[in-house]
């Protein structure tokens, strides 16, 4: 018969922690790892480097824009100093005249005036408008703002287009020395010496404060003259 082996010993369990002592700081626990960084925003996608022509923004490589703008554009060299300010009145007549349409279901090609070329006009075309509006970085559009026009071209309910100032007057090719001039409009209105017919009979001019001083203080309502506009430029009537 074999010996009994000794049993063996089971081992001790082993010491719990001694209770913690009040005051006693909870032991650290591991740091997780921080999370991993945000990947980069995609950049923007590059702008077209030039318009289609259904866009109707340019044609022969100058900007389509309202006839009497166009005319400023390419006479000023050679027109004389009163020309150039007749021409300039009438191009913002029609200029202020694009910022009052928009809205209207029976032209549904209208879209008003918010984007402008690289002198400062409308783009004539309903289509060049919209193709700015959709492509804002392009070279080409010159942004009057949200203000300039109603939806969908702009935010504004009441459009806030404005004539342009500090406009040179031209010897040749050259800047004469004579100083700039800026251009005021009365907006829904048609004036004489005497007095306005507006829409608004508190209607006040938009532009330059000099010429909005020149427009008679007498303003009679008149429906009749929505969408018609008035406007000044360096002291002379169109």
């Amino acid at each position: 018969v074999k010996p009994l082996a000794p049993p063996v010993p089971s081992p001790s369990p082993s010491p719990s922690p001694p209770p913690p002592k009040p005051g006693d700081q909870p032991p650290p626990q591991p740091l997780s790892p921080p999370p991993p960084p945000s990947p980069p925003p995609p950049p923007p996608p590059a702008p077209p480097a030039e318009p289609p022509a259904d866009a109707n923004l340019i044609k022969d490589g100058k900007s389509l824009i309202n006839s009497y703008c166009a005319k400023w554009r390419d006479e000023k060299t050679f027109s004389a100093t009163d020309k150039q300010v007749k021409y300039m009145i009438q191009c913002m007549q029609q200029d202020c005249v694009q910022s009052l349409e928009g809205g209207d279901p029976n032209s549904p090609t209208l879209f008003g005036c918010r984007f402008l070329d690289v002198d400062g006009f409308c783009y004539a075309y309903g289509s060049a408008q919209m193709w700015c509006r959709d492509n804002p970085t392009s070279s080409y559009c010159s942004d009057g703002g949200e203000n300039f026009a109603i939806p969908p071209l702009g935010s504004a309910s009441v459009a806030h287009w404005l004539p342009k100032k500090n406009i040179p007057i031209y010897d040749g090719e050259a800047i004469s020395g004579a100083a700039p001039y800026g251009c005021a409009c009365m907006p829904n209105c048609s004036c004489t010496k005497k007095s306005c017919r507006c829409v608004n009979a508190q209607q006040i001019s938009v532009g330059s404060s000099e010429e909005a001083a020149k427009f008679p203080s007498k303003v009679i309502q008149d429906d009749m003259k929505a969408g018609e506009c008035d406007c000044k430029c360096a002291g002379q009537d169109a």
